[in-house]
């Protein structure tokens, strides 16, 4: 039972992560995308 909890937790954590930096990567490729048509 303590396994699954602490699995699960760190697959939340991880989750939060990757979303975070996602939204980081797609606001820098937005970023450079227009500047390069400006």
């Amino acid at each position: 039972m303590m396994q699954m909890l602490l699995a699960h937790r760190f697959l939340a954590v991880y989750l939060t992560l990757f979303g975070c930096f996602g939204d980081v990567y797609a606001g820098a490729v937005l970023m450079n995308s227009n500047s390069i048509k400006n």
